[in-house]
């Protein structure tokens, strides 16, 4: 592991404001060690961060520039390369080390209150955001809005409970409530049973993966009907119902991109078609927002996850020169841009 010297911040490569003079922390974590299907995302906060020095800080809609309006201290970007390959014992054993890396770099950050900008990593990197958090807060006093393609409930994936598929059991192990947005209908018996014992069905909003006449036939147990989308966007009385479901005094925003639809975004680890659209993402991620502004509700972070550059050459790393196409790394940078107008 390096913790790679901070050179500027978001939007600005010149200058690091202080964290003691900041209301945010950010933190990159190069790790994709879990990820079990497509490799890259160790470079993804690499990427998202570049591609936030392409973009305005001033918005057309808002009038202000972002800079004047929120400061945001950049701790870093943790990186991790194997040269070889690990086994199931091995990979356990680094991820556990890149969540304590992780923790220990947030836990001051989440002691002074700051608001957390996380880039992964695959999704296992959100445990080290997950431990910070809860060490001084409460988990009965969070909501966790997962936005994901996938439920993440596995006890365990190939051995490894702190694997980007189980980071949904992780944060209900701390008591934490979870919503679930984006969902496929294709999971796992294991999380299927696990839905349907702690009485889950009506916090997973799903996209459908199958023509609707199939679901008029036979609904699962595990599949609320109302909380199906059979578009590439949830309806209004459905995005009414979801905040209304984060009903805490606490937030946090867990953005797994494989939640849009995999022609939406090619650079992710898993990708899966029949998602949401980024228009409609944008539009939930404002309306949640301004849900938890009128509700008094303390927004304590977000962290974006599971996207990774597509490069000509891997073994030469990213720059703007090896990128094959940049939408990926802007689409990510321009969600984290508009969530810091939108809080801030």
């Amino acid at each position: 592991m390096a913790l790679a010297k901070p050179r500027g911040t978001f939007l600005d490569e010149t200058k690091n404001p202080p964290i003691g003079e900041s209301q945010c922390a950010m933190l990159g974590i190069g790790f994709d060690l879990t990820a079990s299907f497509g490799k890259g995302t160790r470079l993804g906060p690499q990427a998202i961060l570049a591609a936030t020095r392409q973009v305005e800080f001033e918005s057309g809609a808002t009038g202000k520039r972002l800079d004047k309006k929120v400061s945001v201290h950049n701790l870093g970007i943790l990186e991790y390369g194997y040269k070889k390959k690990l086994s199931e014992k091995q990979v356990e054993k680094e991820t556990r080390k890149m969540v304590n890396d992780a923790y220990r770099l947030l836990r001051k950050p989440v002691e002074q209150k700051k608001f957390l900008v996380v880039f992964g990593g695959d999704h296992s990197t959100t445990n080290g955001t997950l431990n910070a958090l809860t060490e001084k807060i409460d988990g009965k006093k969070i909501a966790w809005l997962r936005l994901d393609a996938h439920l993440d409930l596995r006890q365990a994936l190939e051995g490894n409970p702190l694997s980007h598929g189980s980071i949904g059991r992780r944060v209900f192990d701390k008591g934490i409530r979870q919503v679930f947005v984006g969902i496929r209908d294709q999971i796992s018996t294991e999380e299927q049973e696990f839905i349907a014992k702690n009485n889950l069905a009506d916090d997973v909003f799903y996209f459908a993966t199958q023509p609707q006449e199939l679901y008029d036939e036979r609904l699962p147990a595990w599949i609320n009907k109302e909380n199906i989308s059979f578009t590439d966007h949830f309806t209004g009385q459905q995005v009414q119902k979801i905040l209304s479901k984060l009903d805490r005094e606490c937030l946090f925003i867990n953005i797994d991109i494989d939640a849009l639809d995999a022609n939406e975004f090619h650079g992710t680890g898993t990708p899966v078609p029949f998602g949401m659209n980024y228009r409609a993402l944008n539009d939930l991620l404002y309306a949640v927002i301004k849900n938890a502004s009128e509700k008094e509700t303390t927004i304590l972070g977000f962290d974006i996850v599971e996207a990774f550059p597509i490069l000509r050459d891997w073994k030469k790393g990213y720059s703007f020169e090896n990128a094959a196409v940049t939408p990926n790394e802007m689409k990510a940078a321009l969600l984290a841009y508009n969530l810091l107008n939108w809080v801030f």
